[in-house]
């Protein structure tokens, strides 16, 4: 074992026990042993994430346990401010790793290491669901509207610094957006390890799906943070057509018509109309006889389709 490694990898857990397991042994099967890693354990857990806790021990894990809960931005934070090497890289409690992670990151800091990120490609997995997500270039449109790659994409602790760490105002959704367009505006550094580097577990109840209906909030306070990124109306019109566009169809899946319909015309008055956009406000209009007619269809239509 190397005694100084480079990289920390941080894990923060809440009531996850079912995936904790998995989680922490993707950082046990890595083929470089050179890390460390801090395991940050969230207030009000249930008694089986607890006790996974506890039972979880490595000679290069140091462990933090909260008293309340705080939530993902407060867990991350604490991660971050107690790591001791150069770079880190975050790893949700119900993802993994790919095996060779950490070895491909060494590999790429020998030829790149002034990089102050590194991003790579995921593979979501979950029920239903097994695909290969490509990371975006650092100047997507795509940021106009989230992240580009992983949100937890391995960061130089000195990137973390000039930012001033995430935004504590947006500490239950999108202060990795945040955070991304910040180093946009910096002209941050980096370049893409063409490589799988994380395993993105796909399933409701997470941190982002909870809280998606703050996203129209959360729109106007980053763009009043990040003038230079968006630097006119343009990109100010596109970030809140798209995100209203998400934030309706989200509405859609859990049934919410009415509040459907409503963030699709949003969309539509900020310049973006599509076909999905359109049906939506025809479900919001049309007899609640014929909606629940169209949404069994759509259902079993949905369950026939081949996995």
């Amino acid at each position: 074992m190397n005694t100084s490694p480079k990289i920390t990898i941080g894990i923060t857990a809440y009531r996850v026990a079912k995936y904790l397991e998995e989680c922490w042994q993707s950082v046990l099967d890595q083929t470089n042993d050179q890390w460390e890693a801090i395991l940050v354990l969230d207030g009000g857990n249930d008694s089986e994430t607890i006790e996974l806790f506890n039972k979880i021990e490595h000679p290069n894990l140091r462990k933090f346990a909260l008293t309340k809960n705080e939530g993902p931005y407060a867990t991350r934070v604490l991660a971050i401010e107690n790591t001791r090497t150069d770079w880190y890289c975050h790893l949700d409690d119900d993802d993994s790793l790919p095996h060779d992670m950490v070895q491909n990151l060494y590999h790429h800091l020998k030829k790149h290491p002034d990089d102050d990120f590194i991003y790579g490609h995921s593979q979501y997995f979950g029920e239903n669901e097994n695909r290969l997500v490509l990371a975006k270039t650092p100047g997507s449109e795509q940021l106009l509207y989230k992240t580009l790659f992983s949100a937890t994409a391995p960061i130089n602790l000195r990137l973390y610094k000039k930012l001033g760490g995430y935004c504590e105002e947006l500490k239950w959704i999108d202060f990795d957006w945040d955070f991304w367009i910040g180093a946009n505006e910096i002209n941050a550094k980096g370049n893409l390890l063409d490589k799988v580097i994380y395993n993105r577990r796909v399933r409701k109840g997470n941190s982002g799906n909870t809280y998606f209906y703050q996203r129209p909030r959360v729109v106007e306070i980053i763009i009043k943070r990040h003038p230079i990124f968006f630097n006119s109306e343009e990109k100010k019109v596109k970030c809140r057509s798209k995100v209203f566009e998400l934030v309706a169809r989200e509405y859609r899946i859990r049934g919410d018509r009415e509040k459907a319909k409503h963030f699709a015309e949003l969309s539509i008055a900020n310049k973006r109309s599509t076909k999905g956009l359109r049906g939506i406000i025809e479900e919001g209009n049309m007899p609640i006889w014929r909606y629940w007619l169209r949404t069994l269809a759509r259902k079993l239509t949905s369950h026939s389709k081949p996995q």
